[in-house]
Formats: C-alpha cells, sequence, structure tokens
C-alpha cells in the first residue's frame, strides 16, 4: 500500500464561488461606506473619512455595475427635474465669471450628490436598510447637537 493513496487531496476552491463571494462582500459594502459617509457628513474636519467613502463607494459601484452583478436604476420621478436642472446649469456654465470655480461647484455640489443620491435609492431599498439609514442619520445628528451643546 502506497502512503500517496492515503492520504486525501485538499479541494480545490472554486474560482466562481470565490467570485460570487467577492462580488456579495461588494454589494454589502456599498450601504456600509455609504452609511458611514452619512454618518460624518455633519462633522466638520472629516473631510478625509467622507471623500474615502464616498469615492470607495462609488468606485465599488462601478465595478458592480460592469460587471452585471447589481441592478442599477435612474428610475425615479426625480430623475427629469435632475436631468432638467443639470443641463441648465451645465449650459449656464459657459455664461459664467468665473468658469474654473464654476465646473468645480458643478461637480462638488451638483454631480457628486446626484451620484450619491442614486446610490441611496438603489441600495437601501428594503425596509431593513431604509430602517439602518434613518438610525444612522439620527445617531448622527444627535451626537453633533450633543456636542454643540456641550461646546457652548
Amino acid at each position: 500500500m502506497d502512503i500517496k493513496s492515503t492520504v486525501p487531496i485538499p479541494l480545490q476552491p472554486s474560482t466562481n464561488n470565490t467570485r460570487e463571494k467577492i462580488f456579495a462582500l461588494l454589494n454589502i459594502s456599498v450601504p456600509v461606506l455609504t452609511s458611514v459617509f452619512l454618518f460624518f457628513n455633519p462633522f466638520s474636519h472629516t473631510t478625509a473619512i467622507k471623500e474615502i467613502c464616498f469615492y470607495f463607494s462609488l468606485s465599488i459601484v462601478l465595478i458592480l455595475i460592469l460587471a452585471k452583478k447589481t441592478v442599477f436604476s435612474l428610475d425615479s420621478p426625480l430623475t427629469l427635474p435632475f436631468t432638467l436642472f443639470v443641463i441648465w446649469s451645465f449650459c449656464g456654465l459657459f455664461f459664467a465669471l468665473d468658469r474654473v470655480n464654476s465646473i468645480h461647484d458643478f461637480y462638488a455640489n451638483l454631480i457628486k450628490y446626484l451620484a450619491l443620491y442614486y446610490i441611496i435609492i438603489n441600495f437601501f431599498n428594503s425596509r431593513k436598510r431604509l430602517t439602518l439609514l434613518s438610525w444612522t442619520i439620527i445617531v448622527s445628528s444627535g451626537i453633533f447637537s450633543l456636542g454643540g451643546i456641550l461646546y457652548f
């Protein structure tokens, strides 16, 4: 009897199963990162945390969309008004006195928050996740208000 025949061969991990676990983790990480972003939103001096969370969640959403591992829809009652406002704002950029600052504001104060809006409505689409979003905002606002009361 040969010793090699009695030693069990370790099972090779399935690459398909591993991929699915990675995409499941990415799907879960988007609401977590968005919740962290929204939690730190009222606080000053937390810009790095907010930017890291926003851009990580945005890039994860783009990866999930490109890999077709999530359903991302722009279907919302506000899509048409948002589209018209973006077009109007973009056309107004050509008539701005300070074009560089206006282009920055167009991105930072409009496009970025529209992306956040669509991430929120696509990934907080169940009662459980909406409750998580509500409690995140309530706790964050409560801590901010308590800190303001104690500071002043």
